[in-house]
């Protein structure tokens, strides 16, 4: 896989060396459902504020509880 915008690679050399390398999602990426992505939540496609408890989608008009942890973590459910 090409490291560069939107790819992620993960390729396991000689003797099991792993190595992890990853990219950026273009702006005009247009995104369904719900993504973590370096501890930002996005909601079909749209970044939530951190600390925000509730959303409802614009796109599909779901309802969506947050829940925000300590080192990253986060819950995201669909009322």
């Amino acid at each position: 896989m090409k490291k560069g915008k939107g790819n992620t690679a993960v390729s396991v050399g000689p003797g099991s060396t792993a190595s992890n390398s990853s990219g950026t999602i273009d702006a005009d990426v247009e995104m369904e459902g719900v993504a973590v992505i370096n501890d930002d939540v996005f909601i079909d496609g749209e970044k939530i504020q951190r600390g925000k408890t509730s959303h409802t989608s614009k796109k599909t008009g779901k309802s969506y509880r947050i829940q925000w942890g300590k080192n990253g973590n986060v819950s995201v459910e669909q009322n």
